[in-house]
């Protein structure tokens, strides 16, 4: 009888994606004076919370709003805002502990002063919610000595546990120059770079860096500050159902940044960071492809496990440059440039892997004793050829690096390098046998010496076929050179060995 091993996988059972459009009216606080021209209005969302309550997903959200105007007195100042959202999906059935990924993406920010002390901000979020479900099924391993069959090797990440959250990262730290508590935050940027990844009984140990990227603006002599920080950290995540020989796969995204700095210098820095984390151990596995046999029944699975095929890593980079006309930039001074936002769409079809994608750029110029910011959008393309073994999905993550702009008479030159890393993946139904009855044995040293001719129809079935002339289902489809399961046209088939 055949040996029966139990493989764990994770199976998406719901998805969907839906806008959040707030409309929101900044009113600034008495102690604030009045707008007299807004360089830049930003809107980030960040999840705080996600829910399963059964027959649907609650997702709990906050948009910070974050003014930056110049007043009368040609000042710099810095109002800030939030809103907080809830957006619901329904979805009937849901299991208790099913996994729940959300994520959200700022889509646009408009916003027009509609008085001295009024700012009308609209803005998209999109918020995508995904459930998973961790699933068991039985496999066969090893058949019975003697038992013809066709068996494949299969490489896959056998998933014990799942888990998704989040943790904040805290520190202090100081900024070494004086001007900083005249300053105020223009960008910033975080990124989560994980160093160490260990794992003890229901424990793993998670050690990394938050890159901290920050541009200041003086509020006196409108100078731009830029200052980076590496805050290391370390956090233990408890994962119930893994040993020390698991693997795991994390994704760590930083969410909410707040960022206090006082006149010393000091800076206050709390970094959300949302973690999805998928833990098991590769595993090689013996199925059955291609199996008809009596007693016999079977399905097919679509497996979260991944192999890697063909090319397993790619990494390049390449320019890309636009000009964007509309406006009068001849005679301003740019003082800083910044990728505020980039999204992308990477497709791999026959051996051709295609990116097109956009980079959000913000320039602020400086014309007499007047400061300007505006938005420009820099598309870039991409193709490679990479050849027909790899295929399926390919995974990437972009970058943007040394963003440019230079203003000409004919509009503003913008220019920047885009940084390219992926992998090509596949995923693969395989085919499973499941409650096996072994119906006959077949010898596994028997030879077939004899040729017959079998004048086939269309719509018989190869199996059909195979049982009733006595030749292995594999045989026949490889001294035939026949791919489907079903004739598609009369024809003759060669029999190796039939008997009866």
């Amino acid at each position: 009888m055949p040996n029966e091993e139990l493989i764990h996988y994770k199976t998406c059972i719901f998805h969907d994606i839906k806008e959040h459009t707030p409309d929101i009216q900044l009113n600034l606080p008495d102690y604030y004076p009045d707008v007299c021209r807004i360089l830049t209005c930003q809107a980030n969302a960040y999840i705080e919370n996600c829910k399963n309550e059964g027959d649907r997903i609650t997702i709990e959200g906050i948009i910070v709003y974050r003014l930056l105007y110049c007043s009368d007195s040609k000042t710099v100042h810095l109002y800030e805002a939030e809103q907080r959202f809830t957006k619901t999906f329904e979805c009937s059935g849901l299991p208790t502990d099913a996994i729940i990924d959300c994520r959200l993406k700022n889509v646009n920010v408009n916003f027009r002063a509609i008085g001295p002390r009024r700012v009308d901000v609209k803005s998209t979020v999109s918020v995508t919610a995904e459930v998973f479900e961790l699933k068991k099924i039985p496999t066969v391993g090893e058949f019975s000595e003697g038992v013809e069959c066709l068996q494949r090797e299969y490489e896959l990440f056998d998933v014990r546990a799942c888990y998704s959250g989040s943790f904040t990262v805290d520190e202090i730290f100081t900024v070494q120059d004086e001007r900083i508590a005249d300053c105020r935050l223009l960008f910033e940027s975080s990124k989560i770079n994980i160093t160490e990844i260990k794992t003890v009984k229901d424990k793993i140990l998670i050690k990394g860096v938050a890159e901290l990227n920050c541009t200041f603006l003086h509020t006196k002599d409108f100078t731009l500050i830029k200052y980076s920080e590496n805050v290391p950290f370390t956090q233990i995540v408890d994962l119930y159902g893994i040993t020390e020989s698991d693997r795991c796969h994390i994704v760590a995204d930083p969410q909410r940044l707040t960022l206090t700095v006082k006149d010393t210098g000091e800076c206050s820095m709390q970094l959300c960071v949302r973690i999805t984390i998928c833990a098991g151990a590769p595993k090689t596995i013996t199925v059955v492809s291609d199996l008809f046999a009596p007693g016999f029944s079977f399905e097919t699975r679509q497996f979260d496990g991944r192999m890697q095929q063909g090319i397993k890593n790619i990494s390049d980079t390449f320019q890309c440059s636009a000009k964007s006309e509309g406006g009068d930039f001849s005679e301003a001074k740019i003082q800083s440039v910044q990728a505020i936002d980039l999204s992308y769409n990477a497709k791999l079809a026959q051996g051709l892997i295609k990116i097109d994608g956009q980079v959000t750029l913000g320039i602020l110029l400086q014309a007499d004793d007047e400061l300007q910011f505006c938005t420009r959008y820099l598309p870039f393309e991409y193709s490679r050829e990479i050849g027909d073994a790899a295929g399926g999905d390919f995974i990437c993550t972009v970058n943007c690096q040394n963003p440019t702009c230079s203003n000409t008479a004919q509009g503003l030159i913008l220019k920047a390098e885009i940084e390219l890393y992926g992998f090509c993946v596949t995923e693969e139904a395989v085919a499973f046998a499941e409650n096996c009855i072994l119906g006959e044995r077949c010898s596994a040293e028997k030879e077939f010496e004899t040729i017959t001719m079998y004048f086939a129809h269309h719509g018989e079935n190869i199996w059909d076929i195979a049982k009733k002339n006595n030749v292995p289902v594999q045989l026949l489809k490889t001294a035939n050179e026949v791919a489907a399961d079903v004739i598609e046209s009369d024809c003759v088939l060669i029999l190796i060995g039939a008997e009866g």
